[in-house]
């Protein structure tokens, strides 16, 4: 089988991670692969014969940049047609992805991946239900919430996106040494992840619970979070830590509690939360897309609704559970291995890949 997907691998993020994964298990699995990278760096993820690829430009700024993007992307197309795919995979919503999808045969079944739990029928969507043959959603619990809020005109089922390969901490000690709690954010700095409110509504309990909260990660919410800080004088309880690498992040996980997660819009399945499963950290997390229904599967996974009253009654009581011991990290890493781990992911692939169109048989 010929199989092109296309997706950006320019920065961090979950997608990005599941993007770079599914070409690798595609290639492993031997078949013929095109793999179109959307990036301003013209990284390629192989560099190698065997496997096709093509960098279209991810943000272009002046008009010679959009004009040049739009010349790569009309030039991918007519490569892409040549190579034939019988299937076509989309990762992220973008133009260049449905241009490309329009230019291919109709014998190209054309799968458009969707990790918003909240999708509406914007004109991203309208493009993608006259283009597209089906949409893989992240989550089974998506199924519904896609047919009600976006259309009922397009055949919709589970897809699972793939995590980043997890390797164990090479500090495997007992951390736990005195009464603190440590806390920790993986992630994009971004408004919808909810880190300036959670500081605000939960001020009271970080500075008179002992305990620490570590951020990691960039984005353009970093000033606001930082202001916040400062105006609550937080600074001795909550730190902005900045980059992580992925060889560091094994380590850095481990070291801390639990992690918190307090989006208030824009999330599926983040990935992160997976991974904190992996190592057997609790999170705190907000109860909003895909989250709830993981948390069914894993007791690990304390959600609460983010409003003001909620959020300070239920990290309250997180934090009682965290200095109780009443998680056991144990049972998290085992409902991670058995249901949520990219070997369990690849076999949901392997299945559709044997038959597409019959897999989409919503």
């Amino acid at each position: 089988m010929k199989i092109v997907i296309i997706g950006n691998n320019d920065h961090k993020g979950g997608l990005i991670v599941h993007y770079e994964y599914l070409a690798k298990f595609l290639k492993n699995n031997n078949f013929e692969l095109f793999c179109i990278n959307i990036n301003n760096s013209g990284y390629s993820i192989f560099d190698c014969e065997e496997v096709k690829e093509y960098s279209i430009p991810y943000k272009p700024i002046s008009i010679i940049d959009k004009i040049a993007k739009l010349l790569k992307v009309l030039k991918c197309s007519i490569r892409i047609r040549k190579f034939d795919p019988d299937l076509y995979i989309s990762t992220g919503l973008g133009y260049s992805n449905i241009f490309i999808a329009k230019a291919l045969k109709s014998s190209t079944f054309k799968i458009q991946q969707e990790v918003i739990f909240d999708a509406t029928l914007d004109n991203f969507r309208k493009n993608i239900i006259k283009t597209f043959d089906v949409v893989a959603v992240q989550t089974e619990s998506m199924i519904d919430n896609f047919k009600l809020n976006v259309s009922k005109n397009i055949k919709v089922e589970y897809l699972p996106c793939f995590t980043r390969s997890m390797i164990s901490p090479s500090n495997s000690i007992n951390i736990k040494k005195n009464h603190n709690i440590n806390l920790s954010y993986f992630g994009r700095l971004a408004p919808n992840k909810g880190l300036t409110e959670f500081l605000k509504n939960t001020k009271e309990i970080l500075l008179s619970e002992q305990i620490t909260l570590d951020i990691y990660g960039k984005g353009n919410e970093y000033t606001n979070i930082k202001n916040t800080i400062e105006k609550y004088s937080l600074g001795q309880n909550v730190r902005l830590r900045g980059y992580y690498s992925d060889e560091d992040f094994p380590n850095l996980i481990y070291s801390y509690d639990a992690l918190i997660l307090p989006s208030l819009y824009n999330e599926g399945l983040p990935l992160v939360l997976l991974e904190s499963m992996f190592y057997g950290k609790p999170v705190f997390a907000s109860k909003m897309g895909s989250i709830p229904e993981l948390s069914k599967e894993c007791h690990g996974i304390y959600i609460s609704e983010f409003d003001k009253h909620n959020q300070i009654k239920n990290f309250s009581e997180f934090i009682l559970k965290l200095r109780s011991n009443s998680f056991d990290s144990k049972s998290i890493k085992k409902v991670h291995d058995e249901k949520f781990s990219n070997q369990s992911f690849e076999k949901v692939w392997k299945n559709m890949l044997k038959s597409p169109k019959q897999y989409f048989k919503n």
